[in-house]
Order: structure tokens, then sequence, then C-alpha cells
């Protein structure tokens, strides 16, 4: 074999692409982890923020929290809490009528939920920054385009074996070709803000569901301080998509004061709120029905497609994922 065919390449370093990467590094293969953010996890993601008295934090705007279903996951998630990167946790859900997820615990990354696929990034080769703009077969595999953020000329490189960790849409358009399994993604808007509590709630923290679809979590924060992430439904998200953050940024806050007030008793104003922020997710929330395999590989090709689009739409789902995908390649290769 070449030096080329020796290398597998997995575009995208969420969930699915951390698991798939780490279980191909344990088993030998030379791993390199491409993704066009800063830095890893996907929509395990955190965002900064420093007020103007120079408070510093952040927001969990991806997932709110990781449930864990399976035996074998949570096998996995202790690591993740031995090793101080995360901890259990079990908010009050809102309305009382509503669960969460009955027949699953759950875990929040520390400090932040970025936390999480950041220690699991820790002895991978992942190049950040970077997209990979195409992908064509070559004598020795396949050959990628990468376009950095850093250069204006792209480069290439030659990899034996591509795994794709990403949603099946853009897995369809980076190869163009159908027979890519996909499912639909929806976008989601998310309004993340910290305030001053007139009164501090007692049911904290907390998730909050309505029933419009609107999902948030609160915390609580020191110094009577509150910590909120709402995700808009996904029909009040589609109807705004021509928005840019911060002409919408007005509305979302009044839409996420109306629900706290009705929900926990939290009277707030824009006067409360010490910072805030929108972000739209452009793939926010997967639907539809569950695909019958946890991922796709083509052996001949030596190509694979690993995500949460599979066989569920979760945290958990991306990580069986992308470890089945790294059995497969494993018995193939």
């Amino acid at each position: 074999m070449t030096k080329a065919e020796n290398r597998i390449a997995v575009v995208g370093a969420g969930l699915a692409g951390l698991a798939c990467s780490r279980a191909l590094d344990r088993l030998g293969h030379s791993v390199v982890v491409y993704d066009r953010g800063r830095r890893p996890g996907g929509r395990i993601a955190s965002r900064s923020f420093d007020t103007q008295t120079g408070q510093r934090g952040s927001f969990n705007h991806g997932a709110p929290c990781i449930h864990v279903r399976s035996a074998a996951f949570e096998q996995e998630v202790n690591l993740w809490v031995d090793a101080g990167h995360a901890e259990w946790w079990n908010p009050q859900i809102l309305p009382d009528t509503q669960n969460l997820c009955p027949s699953s615990k759950s875990v929040v990354g520390v400090p932040e939920m970025a936390s999480i696929p950041m220690a699991l990034a820790v002895g991978l080769n992942v190049v950040s920054s970077t997209t990979v703009t195409s992908l064509q077969p070559d004598s020795d595999g396949w050959l990628l385009e990468l376009q950095s953020y850093n250069d204006l000329i792209p480069s290439q490189e030659r990899f034996g074996t591509v795994v794709l960790a990403m949603p099946g849409t853009q897995a369809r358009r980076l190869l163009d070709r159908q027979d890519i399994p996909q499912r639909k993604s929806n976008p989601v808007w998310v309004c993340m803000l910290l305030a001053k509590a007139p009164t501090k709630p007692t049911a904290l923290p907390c998730h909050i569901e309505t029933p419009d679809g609107d999902r948030i979590t609160v915390s609580a924060k020191p110094n009577n301080m509150v910590s909120i992430v709402a995700y808009m439904s996904v029909e009040w998200s589609s109807n705004h998509l021509d928005q840019s953050a911060d002409s919408l940024l007005p509305e979302l806050l009044r839409r996420t004061f109306s629900i706290t007030k009705s929900e926990l008793d939290l009277h707030l104003t824009t006067d409360d709120v010490v910072t805030s922020q929108a972000h739209r997710w452009g793939l926010g929330l997967t639907v539809g029905s569950v695909q019958a395999h946890t991922h796709w590989w083509d052996g001949k090709l030596r190509l694979g497609v690993c995500g949460d689009g599979f066989s569920g739409t979760d945290a958990e789902s991306a990580w069986v994922s992308g470890t089945r995908l790294a059995e497969s390649v494993h018995a193939t290769i």
C-alpha cells in the first residue's frame, strides 16, 4: 500500500466524527480529522460572552445536555464524568406534564458543553477551520481539496479511506450522489441571555418544553443571575429565516420572556438583561423516520457516512453511528 492508502480522513468533528476517529485511532489507524469550525464539537457547542462589568462565561447554545439510554453509552459517558469533563444532570421538567426523556439519564459538560468534544479530541490529529470543498476518487483512493480559513489558496491531500461525519444532505452534496441516506434537518433559532432575576425561581435548573415546540433551559448563576438558552420551534424559526441575528434578537427576547413568565413566574424585561446573543442553526433539528442502519459504508470505495441522522436524532445516536462505522472500516481495510 502507498502512504496515502493507509491514511483515513474523517470530515466533521462532531460527536459522530470524534467517536469514529477515536475508535479508529485505538485500532491503530492513521487518522486526520477535518472540521470547518474553530474547535471540535459540531452541535455540542458553547459560545463565550464578556459583559460590560467584566463577567465572563458561556452559553450552551447547541445541545443543552446529552441523554444516555444504553449501557454501552453510559460506560463511555462515565469516562467523561470520571475525568471531570461532564457531570450528571437532573433538571426540573416544566410543565410537569412533560417528560424530556423518561428512559434516560442526562449529562452536561463541565464547565461547558464544549468541554466534552474538546476532551474527546485530545490525542487526535484535528485540523480546524478547514472545509473540504471537493472529494474525488483517484489511483490512491481519494483526493481531497481543502480550503483553510487562514489561506487564500486551496490545498490537496490524498487518503485511502474517507469518512463523512455529517448530515446526509451535506454528504450527498459533497459526493454528488443520491444513494446516501438522508433525513430532513430543520433550522432552529436560539436566544441566549444572562439576566438579573427580580425573584429567583425555585425550580432551577429547569427545562421547559412548550406545546408550540419551543425548548428553554434556565440555570441559576451567582449574584442572583439566571442564564437562559431558548430554542425556538421549527415553525417559528422557519418563518424568520430571512432575518439577521441582530435584527431578530429583540423579538427572540420577547418570546423568551413570555415563556419564562408563564412557566416559571419569572418576570424579565430588557432592563434585566446583562448580555444576550442570537444564533441560527441551519441544520438544527433532525426529523423523519429513523434509518434501519446506524451508518453507511461502501467497502469497495472505502467511503463511509455517519451521524445522528441514521438510527436516531440525538447525541447517543451520533456516538453509536460513528463507533459502528469505525468497526466496519476496520473490518474492511
